[in-house]
């Protein structure tokens, strides 16, 4: 990193001390302006990929920003260790042997931080292979929320009620991902044994008209609307089926939600009464 001859010259014009202290802190501005050109690296390299591909943009930034934050702080934490090696050098601590008493301390250390390496390995994966990103709406195991951040040790969700899940991404063995290509909606909906399935169909049809005139709810819907037949006999009702294939930027929930209360009002105006369970009593007289 220092040339030989300056290091010679410095050894003619200064004291041993004053020559460690100059070129400590020559390797710490050093340091620092090289943390700052590979900072800047990144960031033009990331800018030029983007400004190369024209298409997913925004899914495209979102895979680079979590990508670019990893390497600065690696590249920050190398240099960093570099710089201090090279300083305790230069005042005269003999690195070597604490390298190796580093190494003996480092193996019995890796028996406790086996988890943490486990997170980590699998941290970087998650990132590299693209799994998921920030804002994305997702199921972990027993966990349904929003990514709110991705770490190399962690994965932060938040749910629909506010709560925030912090998971080590060395226990995430399933992702279910609702954000991504497109999110299918399945409403089941339950009517009445007295309706004739003609009817049934007909009301589910005109229910379907009446999506279309949900203009947020339209304007996300990839394909058309799908009534299916008979899908189960309850005790008390008939269950029908209704599918639709919709983007993610609308969101699983809403769109059900909309589904389901057209459906209920289209079955009010038809003067078709939502089932519930009920019980028929009999009394014999001996």
């Amino acid at each position: 990193m220092i040339d030989s001859n300056l290091v010679a010259e410095l050894d003619k014009n200064f004291p041993h001390f004053l020559r460690s202290i100059l070129l400590s802190a020559i390797y710490l501005v050093v340091g620092y302006f090289l943390n700052l050109f590979l900072k800047q690296a990144i960031k033009r390299i990331s800018k030029r990929v983007l400004d190369s591909d024209h298409k997913d943009q925004k899914e495209l930034k979102a895979r680079i920003d979590t990508i670019t934050v990893i390497l600065r702080k690696s590249c920050t934490v190398l240099i960093v260790i570099i710089v201090i090696m090279m300083v305790l050098s230069e005042v005269g601590i003999a690195i070597g042997p604490l390298l190796a008493g580093l190494g003996i301390f480092g193996v019995a250390f890796g028996f406790g931080a086996q988890y943490l390496i486990k997170d980590l390995i699998s941290g970087f994966f998650v990132i590299f292979e693209d799994r998921m990103r920030v804002g994305d709406f997702v199921k972990i195991d027993s966990y349904e929320g929003t990514v709110e951040n991705i770490s190399l040790r962690t994965t932060v969700l938040r749910n629909l009620g506010g709560q925030i899940f912090i998971i080590p991404n060395g226990e995430i063995k399933v992702i279910e991902n609702f954000s991504r290509g497109f999110i299918r909606c399945i409403v089941d909906i339950d009517l009445p044994y007295s309706l004739s399935i003609e009817n049934a169909h007909n009301i589910l049809k005109e229910a379907k008209e009446e999506l279309m005139q949900n203009h947020t709810f339209k304007e996300n819907l990839l394909d058309d609307v799908e009534i299916k037949g008979i899908m189960a006999f309850s005790p008390s009702s008939l269950k029908f089926r209704i599918l639709a294939k919709m983007t993610p930027d609308m969101g699983r929930v809403e769109a059900e939600t909309v589904i389901r209360n057209t459906v209920f009002s289209t079955l009010k105006k038809n003067g078709v009464e939502v089932p519930y369970p009920q019980m028929d009593i009999h009394l014999r007289k001996e």
